[in-house]
C-alpha cells in the first residue's frame, strides 16, 4: 500500500465518520461559530458523508479524499473550500486523539486562476439604489452602507440604527465576521441616502433585496457591494492604508492584489457623486 493511500492509525477505539461529524458540528456551535459557517460547514460534510459515514475513521485515506474531491463538476474554488472543510474535520479528530495524522494533509490544494473581483459601474449603482429607494427604503438604507461604507452584506444585516453614529458607522464585534470592532467614516455620499430614511434591522430583507434586484435589472454578484467599495475607495482616495483599515483588513495585500488600478479615476468621482 502506497503511503497516499494508507490509513491514519487510531490512537483509541476507532470512531465513525458521521459520529466525528457530528462531534465536530456541536463543539463549533458551542465554541460561537456563526449560522452561516455552520450551515456551509454541515453541508460538505454531508455530502463527504454519503456512501461512508459508518465507516471507522482510520479507514479512510488520502487517495480517497483526493479522488472526491476532484469531481469534473466541481470548480476549483468549491473544491478548495470543501477540501479547508475536510482538512477541519480531520484535525479536530487528530486533536480529540481519534487519528494520530489527518490523511487530508496529503491532498493537493486546487490551484486557482487570480482574477479581479467584479463590481458594478455607477450606472449600475444608482440604478440598483434608486430603484430600492423607489420600492422599499429599508433596503435602499442596506445596500447604501455596503456601496458607500464597504459593509459586509452579512455585517450590514446585524447593523441597528444606534450603529449609525453623526461621523461613523459602528461595526461592533459582535456584527464583524471577524468579531473586532471598527468604525467606518460615513461620506458625503452615504449621509446623503441614508437621510432618504428607512430603518435597521430590516426584516425578511432577502426577499425584499430580490423584488428591488428584479426591478432594479441590475446584475448581481456575491460580495458585488464591497467590491465596489474597496475599488471606488481606493481609486479616488489614493490611501491602500486607509481603505484596508475601513474594510477591516489587516493589511493591504489584498487591495493590491485585487483591487489597484481595476476603475479609473473619473468613474470614482462619477461613483462618489451618486445621490438620491
Amino acid at each position: 500500500m502506497s503511503p497516499a493511500n494508507a490509513p491514519a492509525l487510531s490512537l483509541s477505539s476507532p470512531r465513525s465518520l458521521i459520529e466525528t461529524v457530528n462531534e465536530l458540528l456541536r463543539a463549533k456551535a458551542a465554541a460561537g461559530k456563526r449560522e452561516r459557517y455552520l450551515v456551509e460547514l454541515r453541508h460538505a460534510l454531508k455530502l463527504f458523508c454519503n456512501g461512508r459515514g459508518d465507516r471507522p475513521l482510520p479507514s479512510l485515506t488520502t487517495l480517497e479524499i483526493e479522488t472526491w474531491l476532484n469531481r469534473p463538476a466541481w470548480a476549483p474554488a468549491t473544491r478548495k473550500s470543501y477540501l479547508t472543510d475536510i482538512r477541519t474535520l480531520f484535525n479536530f479528530s487528530v486533536r480529540r486523539g481519534y487519528l494520530d495524522r489527518s490523511p487530508a494533509d496529503g491532498v493537493e490544494r486546487p490551484c486557482l486562476e487570480p482574477r479581479p473581483p467584479k463590481i458594478h459601474t455607477p450606472v449600475e449603482v444608482a440604478a440598483m439604489l434608486h430603484t430600492a429607494a423607489r420600492l422599499d427604503v429599508d433596503v435602499a438604507r442596506v445596500l447604501s452602507l455596503q456601496y458607500f461604507a464597504g459593509i459586509r452584506p452579512a455585517e450590514a444585516l446585524r447593523l441597528v440604527e444606534t450603529d449609525l453614529l453623526p461621523q461613523f458607522v459602528q461595526v461592533s464585534a459582535a456584527a464583524s465576521k471577524i468579531r473586532q470592532r471598527r468604525l467606518v467614516d460615513i461620506l458625503p455620499a452615504l449621509r446623503s441616502w441614508l437621510d432618504v430614511g428607512g430603518q435597521l434591522p430590516v426584516v425578511n430583507f432577502v426577499r425584499r433585496f430580490r423584488r428591488v434586484r428584479a426591478a432594479s435589472g441590475v446584475v448581481w454578484s456575491p460580495d458585488v457591494t464591497r467590491h465596489s467599495f474597496a475599488s471606488y475607495h481606493l481609486a479616488e482616495f489614493r490611501n491602500a492604508d486607509l481603505t484596508a483599515h475601513l474594510l477591516g483588513h489587516g493589511d493591504t495585500q489584498m487591495l493590491f492584489r485585487h483591487y489597484r488600478e481595476l476603475v479609473t479615476p473619473d468613474a470614482a468621482r462619477e461613483f462618489w457623486a451618486i445621490r438620491p
